[in-house]
């Protein structure tokens, strides 16, 4: 995938495979200019969704990534995609997951968890993910 290679370059790594057991250190997860794409991948029987953060700016990893998957179409009930460049924060949610994008599999769909009744309960659910939901 794009953010792979865009990740071994950015990193100055010689495989994409060194990606899965890089482990940032606590300085480069503090370095707000280390440029690497990061995130996470939803999968259910429905959808895959990918949530990705990076360094902002022409030549820098999100906006690599983003030219090198520019949109063939419009958003369409098949494929959408969301993309601001003006859109920035000063840190990165997703650090902890390192250099990898993490897949996260569902048990049930995500429309079927977002409509059970039980999630909107916080004394039945965690406060991270009552506020992540």
């Amino acid at each position: 995938m794009a953010f792979e290679q865009i990740n071994c370059t950015c990193l100055g790594l010689e495989n994409a495979l060194y990606l899965n057991t890089k482990e940032l250190t606590e300085k480069e997860k503090n370095n707000r200019l280390l440029d690497y794409l990061g995130g996470f991948e939803l999968i259910d029987s429905e959808n895959r969704i990918f949530i990705i953060e990076g360094l902002g700016g022409r030549g820098n990893s999100m906006n690599l990534f983003y030219l090198r998957n520019e949109r063939q179409r419009p958003n369409d009930k098949k494929f959408k995609m969301l993309y601001n460049p003006d859109i920035k924060y000063q840190d990165r949610f997703y650090k902890d997951f390192n250099c990898s994008i993490k897949k996260i599999k569902l048990r049930d769909t995500l429309s079927k968890t977002m409509g059970a009744p039980d999630i909107y309960l916080r004394s039945k659910v965690s406060e991270d993910m009552y506020d992540t939901l």
